[in-house]
Formats: C-alpha cells, structure tokens, sequence
C-alpha cells in the first residue's frame, strides 16, 4: 500500500519542524553559556586546539566559561593602590584599583577583554606607573572583584564604562581621562562614547572587534563549522 502524499507532507513537516526546534536549542544553549559565567575551574580551549571529539562535544554542550577572578594584585609588582568601588550596571558594584604616581593631570582608565579580570591590565599599569601616569583598573561587573556572574560582552558594560567616567570626573575633578580598552573593554568603550554620551578626554583601544556578528562566524569557522545560520541564530538568542 502506497503511502499517501499528505502523510509524507505531514512527516516532513514534523521533522523540519524537529530539526529547526533542535537547531535553535543549540544555539540558545550557546549563547547562554557564552554570557553566563560557571563555577568550575576548567575552560574550553579555543577552537584551534580542540580535537575532533572535543569540537563535538562543545557543539552539543557549549563552552564552560569559569568566572574570572583576580589572581594578582598591584603589590605583585611593587605598585601602591588603593581598592575603590561604586554603582556599576543593574545594580551590581564595581571595584576598580586605583595606582597613583608622579602626574595625576592625566588618568589612565584601563578595561579588560572577555572572561578576563583587572589583573591582566597590570603590566600596562606598570608601563604607565614608570612613565609618571596615574591608572585605574576596573573590573566589569560579572568579573574580579566586582559583584555579578554574567557578561554581556560589552553590551551593558557600556554603562560600566560611563559609571567609571561619572566616578572618575567627581574624584579627580581636574584630571583629564584618557580610556583604555582591550577587546571587549574597547568595544564597551566606543558603545559608551556613542550610545551614552560619556565624554573622556581621548580613547585607546587594543584587538577590538568590528562586529558581534563576524567575531562569532569567525568561531565556527574555526571549529569548521557554517557559519550561516548559525552565527546568526546564536547571536539571536
């Protein structure tokens, strides 16, 4: 007995739904697990060093982003700091380091890249410690010792961003703040300049991406994986 042809239209509409159900799962179990920090100790190794099993594995599973903390301070390296903290984005409390020196008529903000701390920009402190330059190091909320367990790679870090100038303009009222980025820190940075009007005096900014977008096409095809739809449908989620 033939199959009848709605039957076969109905099953493949079952299964494209069934696939385009399981597809969007992966992509929302990515996405969270890229934003949401955990509470092990071991973190996926890049693309580029994963075996083939490993790559399935993260496919299935997403990445394990452990919560960044710092591990160093500034006495590691012979700087005196004084630890300072204030309202940061959604409620949560940032701490930042600040490192005095010889000219504080310019203040060094420095911000770190994703799933990175404070502690990461302290050979940059020292370089601009030994040139007479005053810096502040934060951490983004979610990061080191500022309150939260999530990022938003750069997104509401923005406000993290123009909570920091606000802090720095009413403490140090005559110096003028020249703002550093790494990655992600530059990208919260160029987004706290465009999108909330904060007004430093100059901006720096290191190995910063363009685009969410192509930075996360360029991770599947690292893992050699399409990157369309599924950079799209991750970045969605």
């Amino acid at each position: 007995m033939a199959f009848p042809i709605k039957r076969w239209i109905t099953a493949l509409v079952f299964i494209s739904f069934g696939c385009f159900c399981a597809v969007n799962i992966l992509a929302f179990s990515h996405a969270n697990a890229m934003i949401h920090f955990t509470d092990t100790n071991t973190r996926t190794s890049s693309p580029e060093d994963l075996s083939f099993l490993a790559k399935l594995k993260v496919l299935i599973a997403g990445v394990n982003i452990p919560r960044p903390y710092n591990t160093k301070n500034p006495l590691d390296i012979s700087l005196h700091y004084q630890t300072h903290t204030y309202p940061g984005y959604n409620g949560s409390q940032i701490e930042s380091w600040f490192i005095p020196a010889i000219n504080n008529d310019h203040i060094f903000v420095l911000f770190h890249g994703y799933a990175s701390s404070k502690d990461s920009l302290l050979p940059i402190a020292k370089q601009l410690n030994d040139l007479g330059f005053s810096s502040l190091l934060v951490d983004f909320h979610g990061s080191g010792g500022s309150t939260g367990n999530n990022t938003t790679i750069g997104f509401f870090e923005s406000k993290d961003v123009l909570n920091t100038v606000t802090y720095v303009k009413d403490n140090w009222p005559s110096s003028s703040i020249i703002l550093y980025g790494q990655s992600m820190g530059g990208a919260a940075i160029m987004r706290s300049v465009a999108v909330h009007q904060a007004r430093p005096n100059a901006i720096i900014i290191e190995a910063t991406y363009d685009t969410m977008l192509s930075t996360v096409q360029n991770r599947f095809h690292a893992m050699g994986l399409p990157a369309t739809p599924l950079a799209q449908l991750l970045l969605f989620w």
